[in-house]
């Protein structure tokens, strides 16, 4: 049997529920679109050519990544405690800068083999 909100309630969850929806666009999405910007220019540098596989553009790349994604929910491998210390700060921060190293390496593996 449903019960119904207080008025109080009610402001609660549109509130929330607002913020929620503002997060998700200003921060999730283009970060998601930025990490699949990355992951397409390392498929153009290393599947394109030497598979010969076609080029995939940012939005399938980034829908690709959010259906593994949910797959990998769970996965991952546990961490010290001071990285669970640190903050909801750090726990965004670090995934980003690994994922701008990895990129980073990628492309200094890509103009090595330009080069080569």
């Amino acid at each position: 049997m449903a019960t119904k909100m207080t008025f109080g309630e009610w402001v609660t969850v549109v509130l929330f529920g607002g913020t929620v929806a503002i997060v998700m666009f200003i921060l999730f999405i283009p970060l998601g679109l930025i990490s699949a910007w990355m992951r397409v220019k390392m498929w153009d540098w290393f599947a394109v050519p030497y598979f010969h596989l076609p080029h995939i553009s940012v939005w399938l790349m980034f829908v690709v990544g959010m259906f593994i994604s949910t797959f990998l929910v769970g996965q991952t491998p546990t961490l010290k405690k001071e990285f669970y210390d640190a903050g909801p700060v750090a726990r965004v921060i670090v995934p980003i800068g690994v994922q701008w190293m990895a990129f980073f390496t990628a492309y200094l593996i890509h103009i090595w083999i330009l080069k080569g």
